[in-house]
C-alpha cells in the first residue's frame, strides 16, 4: 500500500480560473441557397467584429459564448446578397447582420501530444450553434449551426493571437423577400 504522501493528488482549478476574452476583425461571405459561389464577391462580402469570452475546463475541452456583427461598421453597399429595399437605404442597421453562438472547444494539440504550458500553437476545432440574426428581415431571427478551427499563437502568458475559420448555415428565413439577391430586384 501506499503512504499518504506517495499519493497522487489532482489539482482541481477554481471556477474563476482559466477564462479568456477575444476580440477580432472578420470577413463574412454570404452565399444564399440556390446562388452561385462565384458571384459571393462583391455580392455576399462583408466586414465586421468579433466579441467573445470563453472558459476552458481542462487543458482539451472548453467552451466559448460569441457575437458577431457584420456591415454594420463598415458597409460594403455592393453586397447586394444582403442591400435591403430602397426604404431602408438611409439606416446603416438595416443592412447588417449578426450572430449569437456558443462554440465547444477541442484542443487538437492538448488531445494529441499532451498540455504543454511552454507550447506557442494550438490547433483547437470547435461545433457551434446559436442564431442568426438578420436586422432588415421580417423573420429577424433563424437558427444556426456551424463548425470552424481556430490556431492561436501565445505571445506570452496572459497574450495571444488567433485566426478564426468557421462555416455555418442558418435557415431560409434569414434571407427574405426584403432582399434583392444577386442580378433580381
Amino acid at each position: 500500500y501506499k503512504k499518504d504522501s506517495e499519493a497522487k493528488v489532482v489539482k482541481v482549478n477554481s471556477f474563476w480560473d482559466n477564462w479568456f476574452v477575444q476580440a477580432g476583425l472578420g470577413l463574412s461571405l454570404q452565399n444564399p441557397y440556390g446562388t452561385n459561389f462565384k458571384n459571393v464577391f462583391p455580392n455576399g462580402s462583408t466586414y465586421g467584429i468579433n466579441l467573445g469570452i470563453g472558459k476552458w475546463f481542462t487543458p482539451m475541452a472548453g467552451i466559448r459564448g460569441g457575437i458577431n456583427w457584420q456591415n454594420g461598421i463598415i458597409i460594403n453597399h455592393h453586397a447586394s446578397y444582403l442591400e435591403s429595399k430602397p426604404e431602408y437605404d438611409g439606416d446603416p442597421d438595416k443592412h447588417s447582420f449578426g450572430a449569437i453562438y456558443a462554440d465547444m472547444f477541442f484542443n487538437l494539440h492538448n488531445a494529441i501530444s499532451g498540455y504543454d504550458a511552454q507550447r506557442k500553437w494550438n490547433t483547437i476545432i470547435y461545433p457551434r450553434m446559436g442564431l442568426g440574426i438578420n436586422f432588415a428581415s421580417e423573420s429577424k431571427e433563424c437558427p444556426l449551426l456551424g463548425v470552424g478551427v481556430e490556431q492561436t499563437y501565445k505571445i506570452n502568458d496572459r497574450l495571444k493571437v488567433f485566426g478564426d475559420f468557421a462555416y455555418h448555415v442558418t435557415t431560409s428565413g434569414f434571407h427574405d423577400d426584403k432582399f434583392y439577391t444577386g442580378e433580381a430586384g
